[in-house]
């Protein structure tokens, strides 16, 4: 998981007693190191899970799990005691008008955030 991370800071809370791998030193020179981390580490039984937020490990089964054996699942989906985690997007502030554009998507598309039961 990342170091610092929303999903390291629960896992601590939760799991004291479990072996917390961070993506900085496991996945360390590779070029991506989620797609390291799920195709080498999880496929090959080196790691048992990936802990990270509920978009990015959306994104990770969807992209990955029909490339490994048995596919990959969410387990542990749970809200965070006492914190609300934000997602956001980093531009470039000479990247005229992305900022406004982006917001205005995000507002008029939220509704379609809502997670799907």
């Amino acid at each position: 998981m990342t170091r610092g991370s929303t999903a390291d800071i629960d896992a601590k809370k939760r799991y004291p007693r479990c072996a917390i791998q961070f993506v900085d030193e496991v996945a360390e020179g590779q070029t991506d190191a989620q797609d390291y981390i799920v195709r080498t580490l999880i496929a090959n039984h080196r790691a048992d899970a990936f802990g990270e937020g509920d978009v990015s490990n959306q994104y990770l089964r969807d992209k990955y799990s029909k490339d490994l054996e048995g596919g990959l699942a969410l387990a542990d989906v749970h809200p965070i005691d006492g914190t609300t985690e934000t997602f956001n997007f980093t531009t470039r502030n000479a990247s005229s008008g992305v900022l406004d554009r982006l917001n205005a998507f995000i507002a008029a598309n939220k509704g379609c955030y809502a997670p799907k039961s």
